[in-house]
């Protein structure tokens, strides 16, 4: 049924926000104190690293909320533990986009913790489905850092870096090796539009850096609920 999944999702999200706030800031600091000195941090993280400040309570809370009333009836049609999952994946994916949308750097710490997670849990639980995850998670690192030296040989300039290559890893342990394509290829023309709007909007340069992590993170869920709509799983692609 889809307004019971609406509901549970919208209450995950309202469940989630504190303590996901409450990591976003905490990593942002860390990033950024460690780059520039704790004087570099914006004025609203210059509290109490316990305390959670009400606006930003509020936006990330509106957009986890939102997030996961969208992705949970997307996935209505699922069993509980693809939905969970889901949820679960989007949960880590807006931690990361949202720091490296203030910070231009993936934490990779928590990629790696997610990604070790998401395969404990194939190989305790779907031992069958491990060898996917596996090469998924191998096929997006790979094809990602073969991008990044494609583009630094062309451009003359780093392209995406390690940080982007885990976490598409991670994506790829979700929606193995067949999603690892469509999902970066969402990732690209979502990016494309987004940030040459925003360039444009902003007056910036066509060469301003921009976060790419928050489009893969598109990229990645996209490609998970086509997987579930069509049936076809983890290791699968419609078609």
């Amino acid at each position: 049924m889809l307004w019971p999944r609406v509901a549970l999702a919208a209450l995950a999200g309202l469940l989630a926000a504190l303590p996901l706030t409450w990591a976003t800031l905490a990593l942002e600091r860390v990033i950024v104190g460690s780059d520039a000195g704790a004087e570099a941090l914006p004025e609203e993280q210059r509290v109490p690293p316990w305390k959670v400040p009400p606006r930003a309570l509020a936006l990330h809370g509106s957009l986890l909320v939102c997030g996961s009333v969208l992705l949970g009836a997307l996935l209505f049609r699922s069993n509980w533990e693809t939905w969970t999952q889901g949820l679960a994946l989007f949960y880590v994916l807006y931690v990361l986009a949202a720091v490296d949308v203030r910070t231009l750097k993936v934490e990779t710490g928590l990629v790696l913790l997610a990604l070790l997670a998401r395969l404990a849990w194939v190989v305790a639980a779907h031992r069958d489905q491990a060898a996917a995850a596996l090469l998924g998670a191998l096929a997006g690192a790979g094809l990602i850092s073969l991008s990044g030296l494609v583009y630094q040989r062309l451009r003359g300039r780093q392209g995406m870096g390690e940080g982007d290559a885990a976490l598409l890893a991670l994506i790829g342990a979700f929606v193995g090796w067949q999603g690892i394509l469509p999902a970066l290829l969402v990732a690209a023309a979502t990016g494309l539009v987004v940030g040459l709007a925003v360039l444009l909007a902003l007056r910036k340069p066509l060469s301003t850096p921009l976060p790419f992590a928050p489009f893969l993170c598109v990229g990645g869920l996209a490609a998970y609920v086509a997987q579930q709509w069509a049936g076809t799983g983890l290791g699968g692609w419609p078609g």
